[in-house]
């Protein structure tokens, strides 16, 4: 058992981990965009839930980074390529099928099942890109690239540039355009643990500036269609490092933080289900709409979690984990 197993869990982290869950299903119970979720196309849930695109899966990544540092790679490829692949990629082939099933049969959506996958179902993109970013992490840490502040900052300086350039690649396999979004938020966290980073107060001065003037749509001289901008970038950092470095704990969230995978993977299915009962029902309430979304898409995940755990094999093809394997596990999206 390693060192980490024998910590107690990091009450802040799962505290955030339970916001960032909070976050994701509000964004799809309300809609990405205008053209799905509960379809609002203005006004302000339409504009808090875009400005929150800048803070969601970067919150999700900087935490992955920042407990990556707990127990970084070793040296062993195979061990480490292995355990994330199973922790990662089998959980999401399940839920990501699964989901692909139910969304050809119940919306009549057309998937291309020998690509299935290679490429990105859906939220799975980000399961997928974080995979990516395990292996290219584990490549730099045996070339001892990490090790420094020089080299390190170099590094994410190049990463950062990329992200803002937003160069994509034409074929997005395996979601690799997410893993390049993702990079600087991974790196960011994981230097916060490592080089035990801390910025100037003046950076909070800077975070409310430009997210005031984002929101309120200022800078869009700046800001590309999405948060892939200097602007996202600044606001995403320097929002999770700020939350990170609050040290706030809350007990509600925790609980819903430890859950947080199986939220993530299955929380979709739910929300869904939320919306068509309710409509059924002729029930347009948005508020309605929004609250039993997101109780539904926390809980019955949390739920199916308790329920397939009761097997082992369950538990693996769910979760990607030995049932004897889960206690006192440290949940990382790993």
């Amino acid at each position: 058992m390693d060192s980490i197993a024998k910590k107690e869990r990091n009450f802040s982290v799962d505290t955030l981990r339970g916001l960032a869950c909070i976050l994701l299903i509000l964004c799809h119970v309300i809609g990405v965009n205008a053209f799905n979720g509960l379809k609002i196309e203005e006004g302000f849930l339409r504009q808090i839930t875009d400005f929150l695109a800048y803070i969601r899966m970067p919150l999700f990544t900087f935490l992955s980074g920042y407990i990556y540092a707990y127990r970084p790679f070793n040296g062993e490829f195979k061990e480490f390529i292995s355990g994330k692949a199973t922790r990662l990629l089998i959980p999401m082939f399940v839920a990501g099928t699964s989901y692909a099933l139910m969304h050809s049969i119940t919306s009549g959506v057309e998937y291309r099942w020998l690509y299935l996958h290679i490429c990105p179902v859906n939220l799975y993109w980000f399961v997928e890109s974080l995979f990516l970013i395990f292996m290219f992490i584990s490549i730099l840490e045996s070339i001892r690239l990490l090790d420094n502040k020089i080299s390190f900052s170099f590094l994410f300086i190049i990463f950062s540039t990329l992200y803002i350039l937003d160069l994509k690649l034409k074929h997005n396999f395996f979601s690799i355009n997410g893993a390049i979004y993702l990079l600087p938020y991974f790196m960011a966290g994981l230097a916060c643990y490592r080089f035990k980073l801390k910025l100037p107060k003046l950076y909070l001065a800077v975070l409310l500036s430009v997210s005031t003037y984002a929101l309120l749509g200022v800078l869009d001289i700046f800001a590309k269609e999405d948060t892939k901008s200097i602007i996202g970038l600044i606001i995403g950092l320097l929002a999770c490092y700020s939350l990170l470095k609050s040290g706030w704990k809350n007990k509600f969230l925790s609980y819903i933080g430890h859950y947080s995978f199986s939220i993530y993977l299955y929380h979709i299915f739910f929300t869904v289900l939320s919306k068509k009962v309710l409509n059924a029902l002729s029930i347009d309430n948005t508020l309605l709409l929004i609250t039993s979304g997101v109780i539904i898409g926390i809980s019955l995940p949390i739920i199916i979690e308790k329920l397939v755990s009761r097997n082992k094999y369950s538990h693996f093809l769910a979760l990607g984990v030995w049932k004897n394997k889960v206690k006192n596990k440290e949940v990382n999206f790993d």
